[in-house]
């Protein structure tokens, strides 16, 4: 086992880490430009992360994953914006997306 739970849920509220034990992260948006980061996976990992709610109509987050490949950041404008992303060779690639901005 590598120590991802398939098939469930954490939740992240305002800036920081997204978990990487789950392979879903749900996220609350506490301001603008709530800045995001993600730490290295296991090997074959799947993780979707979901802008779920939103203290003001105006939020945003940034994702910015320590190890990515093609992209930058990810940027989370609106409610229902979602990214799937597969950890392999040591890197996040971006493996499907709606409604984020890839930078």
């Amino acid at each position: 086992a590598n120590g991802v739970r398939l098939g469930t849920v954490s939740t992240r509220s305002g800036a920081g880490a997204v978990p990487v034990t789950n392979s879903v992260c749900e996220f609350t948006s506490t301001a603008t430009g709530n800045a995001l980061t993600l730490a290295d996976g296991v090997e074959g990992q799947l993780l979707t992360i979901a802008y779920k709610s939103e203290a003001a109509g105006a939020d945003t987050a940034i994702l910015t994953p320590t190890n990515r490949a093609g992209y930058s950041t990810i940027t989370f404008n609106a409610l229902g914006d979602t990214a799937t992303l597969l950890f392999t060779g040591g890197a996040w690639y971006i493996v499907a997306t709606r409604g984020v901005t890839v930078a």
